[in-house]
């Protein structure tokens, strides 16, 4: 497996001179640690490895700055020189598996200007081993495509802490592109739009055609040129929607980097009042729908329990004034009269007082519905399922009361939270009250975009279908003439070919989805300090849902910061295993977001994760604990600590 053997920086950023960090891995030892405090550069160590290999660094920011801004070579260095001057510097990685086979190197130089600085970079080079020498390559780039390709990179190294918003708005995006990056089909991908080229090539050279076909012809190219607008326009309102996601992010990450303490618990009170108002939502909508459900089943009881309370007391009473035998009908003693005996042998004709009596009691049952009679057993089965559904109704709507106090409750507090965000100034130039504001009127950008997005996607689907239902029947045009069967029949073959290899891509891409899913439960279960187990289905859409022993329905809104995190390095570790790619894995503030206690239990599977993995953790004093250490010092086989002074960052062995 090849690992990073060596690490060099030359005049990078705060590494002022060589800076070297020796990363090789003895037996089992599979883990190197470096501590740092936060600002003392632990970031720009995983900036270094991408800027070598990618020519881009992994962070954009830095505390108080943006990276971009700064110049790439140490200010120290370049505070001595004057306009026109430079200084020139380099990063040098050594991978290999016991010895090093390839030496990577990128240079770089900063121009000193009357304005500030100017940064140049240059080609990366690479050295390889071939026996006791070592030879130029011609073509570094595809030899490191061979070891981590740039569109997985991301998988194999990256910040821990900012994996806690991985799983916030717009996460299925974030999630199916890891699917597509590690599922390898570029290739299909690329195959599948030639052959719509070659296709559409085809159709562009029967433009000849006339008559009834020419016509349907001019048709169908309208119709695909206005879905290949529609198309383009929707990539411009997901590309702007991005980037707005892009700078929302950039100022919430602003706003948590703040140095103000104060500040930082206020941005994590809010986030937390947001997430409880969104749970107490969801919970009041839940108690509305029971509400409803209970009045479809037995709401017309409910509005008429005081009807039936009255009618049933009537009864009763009729009962017992003897009014209404319960089974006697006015034709029982119809029978009786002209039968001239009762049931007790006595005689009835019409001189007896027998039969008089009879025809008065027919007379005054006539005043009672005999359907009401009837049905008086159910009369109080009936009330009961009334009573029981008015007490239900009561009892949500006293429930529902209660999560709108609450719900009221949190959001004057998330007001007032917001007023003090907004009327707060933090020290290094850091606008609290602007940032917010920004953050606000984006959010609100961001949803109209989503919105648009929205129709435009309905429309797409209208003119595919339009655009199929005029390529079926120009084909059916065309089909009736001989000298057309040829355009027919490329055209047709065509078609064949996408449709089988987009059904060949979403296998590939089910499989994945599998493979990932079963993956993250696992590492997940493995890294989580629970002892239950939980369950993780990647859906079809890219939506993951988060289950467990107690729980009702998906519980990954709920999760706590460092549960999130420990999903998302889950979800890191499922796709670097089906990647396909054996190399080192480098994670920054992998402990960042998670409380103290979870920390020593996380730490006791960590050094389990991606096993037999070289793997290296760029950690906080607060991150790498005694406790911490404790569990994973059976697998640390190198410790540096980064000591930062007066802009300058060295790095020493421990």
């Amino acid at each position: 497996m090849t690992e990073i053997l060596q690490i060099k920086m030359n005049n990078y950023r705060q590494y002022e001179g060589l800076n070297k960090i020796d990363l090789s891995t003895i037996g089992n030892k599979k883990i190197n640690v470096i501590e740092g405090q936060n600002g003392a550069g632990k970031s720009n160590i995983l900036n270094a490895v991408s800027l070598c290999f990618y020519n881009q660094e992994t962070h954009q920011e830095t505390t108080g700055e943006e990276l971009e801004t700064l110049p790439i070579i140490s200010e120290s260095i370049l505070n001595e020189l004057d306009p026109g001057e430079k200084a020139s510097g380099y990063i040098e990685i050594h991978l290999g598996d016991d010895q090093p086979e390839y030496i990577f190197k990128r240079e770089f130089s900063t121009f000193v200007t009357n304005s500030g600085y100017n940064d140049q970079k240059s080609d990366l080079t690479l050295q390889v081993q071939k026996g006791n020498q070592w030879e130029m390559s011609s073509n570094p780039q595809t030899i490191l495509n061979e070891i981590l390709p740039s569109q997985v990179k991301d998988y194999f190294m990256f910040d821990g802490e900012a994996l806690t918003e991985f799983f916030e708005e717009g996460f299925k995006e974030r999630v199916k592109s890891g699917i597509i990056d590690v599922s390898h089909i570029g290739i299909l991908n690329d195959s599948i739009d030639h052959v719509k080229k070659v296709r559409d090539e085809i159709e562009r050279k029967a433009g000849n055609l006339e008559g009834k076909a020419g016509k349907l012809k001019q048709e169908l190219d309208e119709k695909k040129d206005n879905l290949e607008g529609l198309k383009s326009e929707k990539e411009d309102l997901k590309s702007t929607k991005q980037d707005i996601q892009t700078e929302i992010n950039r100022i919430d990450r602003k706003l948590r980097g703040a140095k103000d303490e104060e500040v930082q618990k206020l941005i994590e009170t809010r986030d937390n009042l947001e997430q409880d108002i969104d749970n107490l939502q969801k919970e009041r909508k839940e108690y509305r729908k029971e509400i409803s459900d209970v009045l479809i089943t037995t709401g017309p009881a409910i509005y008429s329990l005081d009807a039936l309370n009255y009618a049933e007391t009537k009864l009763d009473e009729l009962k017992q004034k003897g009014q209404l035998p319960p089974k006697i009908q006015d034709w029982f003693i119809d029978d009786l009269v002209n039968r001239g005996t009762c049931l007790c042998g006595r005689s009835i004709d019409s001189e007896s007082d027998a039969e008089a009596h009879l025809l008065e009691m027919k007379e005054s049952m006539t005043d009672v519905n005999t359907d009401n009679i009837e049905g008086k057993s159910e009369i109080p089965r009936i009330i009961r399922d009334g009573n029981d559904g008015a007490e239900k109704i009561l009892q949500r709507r006293k429930r529902i009361r209660q999560k709108t106090n609450e719900i009221e409750e949190k959001d004057k507090r998330l007001t007032d939270i917001n007023n003090q965000l907004k009327a707060t100034n933090i020290p290094d130039d850091v606008d609290v009250a602007e940032l917010a504001r920004q953050q606000e009127n984006l959010e609100e950008k961001k949803e109209k975009k989503i919105k648009e997005i929205g129709r435009k996607d309905a429309e797409i689907s209208t003119t595919k279908d339009e655009v199929d239902s005029k390529r079926k029947e120009l084909n059916r045009e065309l089909k009736k003439e001989d000298r057309h069967q040829s355009i027919v029949n490329q055209v047709e073959f065509a078609y064949q070919s996408t449709t089988e290899m987009e059904s060949i891509k979403t296998k590939i891409l089910r499989q994945i989805r599998s493979e990932t899913e079963k993956n993250m439960e696992r590492y997940f279960n493995e890294l989580i300090w629970k002892t239950d187990d939980y369950t993780i289905t990647l859906e079809n859409d890219y939506t993951i849902e988060v289950s467990g022993p107690g729980s009702d329905g998906n519980r990954i809104g709920s999760l706590s910061a460092g549960e999130k995190q420990v999903l998302a390095l889950s979800f890191m570790a499922a796709l670097s295993d089906i990647s396909g790619f054996n190399a080192p894995v480098l994670i920054d503030t992998p402990l960042g977001r998670i409380s103290s206690n979870p920390k020593k239990d996380i730490a006791q599977n960590l050094p389990d994760y991606l096993e037999g993995t070289q793997m290296t953790f760029l950690m906080t004093d607060e991150e790498y604990t005694e406790g911490v250490q404790s569990m994973m010092e059976h697998k640390v086989v190198n410790e540096y600590q980064l000591v930062y002074n007066n802009g300058t960052t060295e790095v020493i062995s421990q």
